[in-house]
């Protein structure tokens, strides 16, 4: 009897570790896609902000003047942000779908 409860005890061990195993690399490897990706991202908007503002600045002081009354730096916010938002949408989507795949245990 002391046997067959230590060989289920192990047996359910295994199947534990075979299964939590795969699932924590899985999890840090979405986490650690995920911190590369964001300061990949992060860095890429901020030259394209930075290339943006470099451009506004050599403009003559009439046309500086009427981008400010016009809200151009608003507006100019206003798409980076929207950019942003449809990049974290679109990730969020298709990383639930790559991460989180259910697997046939049978074959």
């Amino acid at each position: 009897m002391a046997g067959l409860i230590a060989w289920l005890v192990s047996a359910l061990g295994g199947l534990a570790l075979r299964l939590t195993v795969p699932l924590m690399f899985a999890a840090l490897g979405a986490l650690g896609l995920g911190i590369v990706t964001y300061t990949g991202i992060d860095l890429l908007l901020q030259e394209a902000t930075d290339q943006i503002v470099g451009s506004m600045q050599g403009l003559p002081a009439n046309m500086a003047a009427m981008a400010g009354i016009l809200k151009h730096d608003v507006a100019l916010n206003i798409m980076i942000s929207a950019f942003v938002a449809r990049l974290t949408l679109t990730g969020l989507s298709a990383g639930a779908k790559s991460v989180f795949r259910i697997i046939n245990p049978s074959g």
